[in-house]
């Protein structure tokens, strides 16, 4: 919705007129989305969609934790920011032909940290039984992030296709000692 501004001032002689009508920009981050996981040490790109009801858009103000980071001033309006390890807040403040501004809603997002250095992050590696101390955890010299098998040392990568073979894979299946049957 677009709203118009007017305003007038009263003092002991009575109301002065109403100024001309004016209607502030408006800025919304559509990239990042909201409460997003990022890579860290790469740079980010936010974007932001602004847009002025009475003119034009002058630049865009892009904040990183309440830090000025970056400006655009041509449209569409995306810079690559460098994010910290963490959660990181990002908004934007855009500014119009006649020099009325507004803020766009801060969006939050998280850059897990990388350890190692490999390009997985820690959680990551956690869930998937890696080390995320180590860049080649099964230490076949293949880094986690580029091992088709990072936990298993004698193979690295997925055989490659081979459009004659038509053997049946051989499937085998253990039944722990513990488990208990169903109906």
């Amino acid at each position: 919705m677009t709203y118009f501004y007017r305003v007038r001032s009263w003092d002991f002689n009575g109301y002065s007129a109403y100024s001309g009508e004016i209607s502030p920009p408006s800025a919304t981050i559509t990239a990042p989305p909201q409460q997003a996981t990022l890579s860290s040490g790469t740079n980010v790109p936010v974007s932001v969609t602004a847009t002025d009801a009475d003119g034009t858009i002058s630049k865009v103000d892009f904040y990183l934790n309440n830090i000025l980071s970056a400006t655009d001033t041509n449209s569409p309006y995306t810079v690559n920011l460098n994010l910290p390890v963490g959660a990181a807040t990002l908004s934007a403040r855009v500014t119009d032909n006649q020099g009325n501004s507004a803020f766009s809603a801060p969006i939050n997002v998280t850059v897990p940290p990388d350890t190692d250095g490999d390009g997985i992050d820690d959680f990551t590696e956690i869930l998937l039984g890696l080390d995320p101390t180590k860049k080649d955890t099964d230490g076949d010299g293949i880094w986690d992030n580029a091992d088709a098998f990072p936990l298993d040392p004698t193979r690295s990568a997925v055989p490659a296709f081979d459009p004659t073979d038509h053997t049946a894979p051989t499937i085998t299946l253990e039944e722990p000692s513990n488990a208990t049957l169903l109906p």
